[in-house]
């Protein structure tokens, strides 16, 4: 049994290392410029749209609404005179096509005017990084969606990201990605949970960036949570998950919450998955996924 589970933890370490080189580059912002005001930023989490991320920023800060109006109206203006403007998709270096861009300001024109008529005082902004708000009933970490994959059976992978944009006048374009991966050993007591950091911020708008981790027991139920450390790139680490009791001849999963305070926003973010679900041996710790 110890050999099994020493196979397994070196299968962990294995993981870190060659993540190193077998993950993509991050997006290139060494040519970034500064951009003409009025300026908004907002954040955006893994496979979220433009357009979802600055009607969450809205919500959280419908104060910026005049300035979300005044950069949108200017693109507006530029694609009924048959250009396009700068436009990042995020995510990519890749710019945003004329059909594309006209969706996205539409949409944002139309959320920021709804915002603008917000109450005042309605913002639900902090000044300062304090901590995560508490997870309500419906962010349960048994609803995250599966990402990843397990090739192995017994190693769970699955990419997180949160960056931030910038928009202004000139376009939009990204200002930092922090974009790692996190694998997970699971087994009926204790399970090991490894972070890669791939790619970090170019420019200091997320802060506090940490993980907070889920045992979900029988793959169903919260059973043990904690956060990680804060980091910053470059950052590699491992860390334990332990079970209040033992799962052998049961399933589990776990979940993840990828963390950053938006400082320009004024507004924490989050990126939420799971894992599949690994089925646990009768006889000793090891769990594999199924």
């Amino acid at each position: 049994m110890g050999k099994v589970r020493l196979s397994v933890s070196l299968t962990v370490a294995s993981f870190l290392v060659a993540l190193v080189t077998s993950i993509p580059s991050a997006v290139d912002l060494s040519s970034a410029s500064a951009l003409t005001s009025p300026t908004f930023s907002f954040a955006l989490t893994y496979g979220q749209s433009m357009t979802d991320g600055i009607g969450t920023m809205l919500a959280a800060r419908p104060d910026i609404a005049p300035s979300v109006l005044s950069v949108l109206s200017s693109f507006q203006a530029e694609l009924q005179s048959g250009q396009t403007p700068q436009i990042t998709t995020g995510f990519s270096t890749d710019l945003m096509t004329t059909s594309q861009s006209q969706s996205f300001v539409s949409s944002g024109l139309a959320d920021a005017n709804a915002a603008s008529q917000a109450p005042a005082g309605a913002s639900s902004a902090s000044s300062s990084a304090t901590s995560p708000p508490i997870a309500s009933a419906s962010t349960n970490p048994y609803n995250f969606p599966v990402r990843g994959s397990s090739t192995t059976g017994y190693l769970w992978v699955a990419p997180y990201e949160i960056e931030a944009i910038e928009c202004g006048i000139d376009g939009c374009l990204i200002t930092d990605n922090y974009k790692i991966n996190i694998g997970t050993s699971p087994g009926a007591s204790v399970s090991i949970g490894a972070i890669q950091n791939v790619s970090g911020s170019f420019d200091p708008d997320l802060t506090e960036v940490h993980v907070q981790w889920f045992v979900l027991c029988y793959a169903n139920t919260e059973c043990n949570s904690a956060n990680t450390k804060n980091f910053s790139p470059p950052a590699s680490f491992n860390f334990n998950m332990s079970n209040p009791y033992s799962l052998r001849g049961n399933n589990i999963a776990h979940a993840y919450e990828f963390w950053g305070y938006f400082g320009p926003g004024g507004y924490w973010v989050s990126d939420q998955a799971k894992t599949g679900t690994a089925h646990c041996d009768t006889a000793d710790n090891v769990c594999k996924y199924r």
